[in-house]
């Protein structure tokens, strides 16, 4: 008995002993399961042949886009003429041909249906009332533009980070243009705008503390890299929004590393991570007109992927992405909005997963939702359930920006919108039990969809 006494106490001190040297390495397992995305991307762009457009000076001076979607970029961008920047930086550009296309890849953690169940009931239990209809939030966004002169990689000028911002506030403002320049009467303002507070250049190549030359590409990743990144150049980030461009690798566009209900909103781990490329006249094409910010802005509000969770009851509003009017969906959408609308794509289609009474999407998949995956002018809208999930959102967990707002508040005294959590106007109904067959509403199809390149 002695014996396997002393044999349990060495078993237990081993696995002590590894899991202190886990944790000491800054280890965890959240960070395997960001490296398997970024591999699983990787393989997905070597997949994808996209021809890649190319104008003599090395970058267009426009949003390649249709019609009025288009955003001037500034010439002084180009190589040709290389004025000095105002923070003392040359107008270098990174080469053309860096980027290759790839399907988008962004690496923010999915949660698992058991833990969105999980955090879901914990946020609800902190709502003490509604979000005020007339909700308005403007926040103050801080680039971080790592880049290297030696290389000529990584440039963003002030003129394409300014136009960021002016995607950012069409996006949320309801106000983005369809892929064939109409206007999407289905996309909503969702009481969040932006403000360009300020553009910051860490050149890898000449700044004078050492420890920042892994930052462009090394750290550039999730996990350990992006926190030292943060900890050495994060401003304000209870009052500010944080994005830090670079190069990541793996097809990798970008992610945010936490959500808001895990960390404090004052930590330096808030903020955005985007490959420099896909900012307004990058080459990162088709992904290059700036609607990877918008993305994982959306992240960073709070809002999961429309296919996250994959396929589920359209009752249950603790499954899939929490909001009720967005259908379940299987898997993400790849692709142009003229090749996913010739295929239709409905990819939950048993009896539960699809109320085809519910507008803008009627039980097909969400394509060209801002938080899928189908190319930068595909993506068009968020919808009224996602706008009150933002605004829930960030009244829960960002409540020190909200105080920094006129009259200390982002809320109104009168109106009211309905929780992301039902339909407006109506409460959810009950799942029904399993004898009872499904609402007349929610109808059998046969269709399925084959997702373009893999």
């Amino acid at each position: 008995m002695r014996a396997l006494f002393l044999l349990a106490l060495l078993l237990v001190g081993s696995a002590r002993t590894f899991a202190e040297g886990i944790e000491a390495r800054g280890h965890h397992p959240r960070e395997d399961e960001r490296a398997a995305k970024r591999r699983a991307a990787e393989a997905r762009g070597r997949q994808v042949s996209v021809d890649v457009v190319e104008d003599d000076g090395g970058l267009s001076v426009s949003r390649l886009d249709a019609l009025q979607r288009w955003v001037e970029v500034s010439q002084t961008s180009s190589p040709r003429s290389s004025p000095a920047d105002p923070n003392g930086a040359p107008r270098a550009l990174f080469a053309a041909a860096t980027h290759a296309a790839r399907n988008r890849s962004c690496a923010t953690r999915d949660r698992s249906p058991e833990e969105l169940r999980e955090k879901e009931r914990a946020r609800r239990s902190l709502r003490m009332r509604e979000t005020a209809e007339d909700f308005r939030v403007e926040v103050p966004v801080v680039f971080h533009v790592i880049w290297n002169s030696a290389q000529g990689a990584g440039w963003v000028s002030e003129e394409r980070a300014s136009a960021q911002v002016d995607v950012l506030n069409r996006a949320f403002g309801g106000r983005t243009l369809r892929h064939d320049g109409s206007a999407n009467s289905n996309a909503v303002d969702t009481g969040v705008s932006f403000r360009l507070h300020a553009v910051r250049y860490t050149d890898v190549s000449t700044d004078g503390d050492a420890s920042r030359a892994s930052f462009f590409r090394e750290d550039c990743a999730p996990g350990g890299g992006e926190r030292v990144i943060k900890r050495a150049l994060a401003e304000s980030p209870e009052t500010h929004l944080n994005v830090y461009t670079c190069e990541p690798d793996g097809g990798v566009l970008g992610w945010i590393s936490h959500w808001p209900d895990e960390i404090d909103e004052g930590d330096v781990d808030n903020g955005v991570f985007l490959l420099h490329s896909t900012l307004p006249g990058g080459d990162a094409n088709p992904y290059h007109l700036g609607d990877t910010a918008v993305h994982e802005i959306g992240h960073f509000f709070g809002l999961y992927h429309t296919f996250q969770g994959g396929c589920h009851d359209v009752w249950d509003l603790e499954a899939g992405d929490a909001v009720f009017d967005t259908p379940p969906q299987a898997h993400e959408s790849h692709g142009s909005c003229p090749e996913l609308a010739a295929e239709s794509p409905d990819t939950c289609t048993l009896p539960g997963h699809s109320d085809q009474t519910v507008a803008p999407y009627f039980g097909a998949d969400p394509y060209w939702n801002f938080m899928d995956y189908a190319h930068d002018n595909c993506m068009s809208e968020f919808t009224p359930g996602q706008a009150s999930r933002l605004r829930e959102v960030i009244s829960q967990y960002k409540p020190t920006l909200c105080a920094s707002m006129p009259g200390q508040s982002c809320e109104g005294v009168e109106g009211n919108v309905q929780a992301f959590s039902g339909s407006p106007g109506e409460t959810p109904p009950p799942p029904p039990p399993p004898s009872l067959t499904p609402p007349s509403s929610i109808q059998r199809t046969t269709g399925r969809w084959k997702l373009g390149g893999g």
